[in-house]
């Protein structure tokens, strides 16, 4: 019967080592001026990526069942000229020359039209919202009454109204009138939203349109481990705010009952290992740091037969790491070639370290 022996490396890491999401929408910003056919959804699975209107369905949970659309146009509304309602143009410039808008022609008085999207602010903060506007009608039986409202999946709750229009005007307009900052939403910072637009038809002089809708938020700027589900590092759940750490993160590994394991190839920009906490990263893993390793706890790497853990540091690395190095098994005269993990590290020292028990290690 063959034995299987590994052999434990302990080593302080100062230098490189030389061995080696939710469907809504979570990039921003995300900013639409309605140029492209597809950039307006029309069934309610679109609100997962795009602005949507439809008279029926449901946006998680919330039935989209009103009368009216929201429809993609250039130039004027069919009623602009006729009734003296709705844009005669887009706002031009760098705005496109198209828009969405709903037409309140034909009966309409007490019919709404609904525009929405899903947003994942989950790993984002300071979450805003732009838009410009036209509501114009001009006479009775206008303009609309528009309204923006959202409905925070994460928590189940509805917002009250956030902006309303109501006033007649023939012009474009920003959603605060006279400027494009953005209306502040960062009260969902860290939530699932569904971002709700509403225009209510007055009568036939009632066309409300929308264009170069801006949604932005700022990524955190690090994400702790919190370990709440199980020991699997890219289940969201167990990351603060439900937020997986990328490329360009910094992830913080606090000291929770589920230590984290690293299973495929991760990169991260920076990564601290607060005291007492423990980061395995296992014989199919990988974990590279485009600036600072910090280590106040425990970090393995956990090596297989064939497969071999890594760690690369581009900027400043401290503290120690142990390497669970697997060899082959123990036999009359066998060896196994095995090089110092660490570039730097002379090998006669490293294997001065590490001979123990019946192991050696020889230069």
């Amino acid at each position: 019967m063959k034995k299987i022996t590994s052999f434990l490396f302990i080593f302080s890491l100062f230098l490189l080592f030389s061995n080696q999401l939710f469907s809504q929408i979570s990039t921003f910003p995300h900013q639409v001026s309605f140029e492209s056919a597809s950039d307006l959804g029309t069934t309610a699975s679109d609100a997962d990526s795009k602005w949507t209107t439809a008279i029926s369905g449901s946006v998680g949970g919330n039935a989209l069942d009103e009368e009216l659309t929201f429809t993609r146009h250039t130039g004027a509304t069919p009623s602009n000229a006729g009734a003296g309602t709705g844009p005669s143009a887009s706002a031009g410039g760098g705005y496109g020359s198209y828009y969405i808008y709903m037409e309140s022609s034909g009966g309409t008085d007490g019919y709404t039209a609904e525009l929405v999207a899903r947003f994942d602010f989950r790993c984002y903060n300071s979450a805003k919202l732009s838009f410009i506007y036209h509501n114009y009608g001009s006479g009775s039986e206008g303009p609309a009454t528009a309204g923006i409202f959202i409905y925070n999946e994460t928590d189940d709750v509805w917002s009250s109204q956030l902006w309303a229009s109501s006033s007649s005007n023939n012009s474009w307009y920003w959603q605060d009138g006279n400027s494009s900052n953005g209306m502040d939403i960062s009260a969902y910072d860290g939530k699932v939203v569904q971002i709700w637009f509403t225009a209510t038809s007055g009568g036939y002089r009632s066309d409300f349109a929308l264009d170069y809708i801006t949604v932005s938020a700022t990524r955190n700027s690090s994400m702790t481990w919190d370990g709440s589900s199980s020991t699997a590092w890219a289940t969201a759940a167990n990351w603060s705010n439900d937020c997986v750490p990328i490329a360009g993160d910094a992830a913080i590994i606090a000291d929770v009952t589920n230590d984290p394991d690293i299973t495929t190839d991760v990169t991260l920009e920076d990564i601290t290992i607060n005291s007492g906490a423990i980061l395995d990263i296992n014989s199919t893993g990988s974990l590279t740091l485009t600036d600072d390793f910090t280590n106040s706890g425990t970090v393995n790497l956990n090596s297989a037969a064939d497969h071999f853990p890594a760690i690369k540091v581009a900027g400043d690395a401290s503290g120690n790491i142990t390497y669970y190095r697997y060899v082959n098994p123990v036999g009359t005269n066998e060896w196994d070639l095995i090089g110092s993990p660490v570039d730097g590290l002379s090998i006669s020292s490293f294997a001065t370290t590490n001979t123990t028990g019946t192991a050696t290690l020889a230069t």
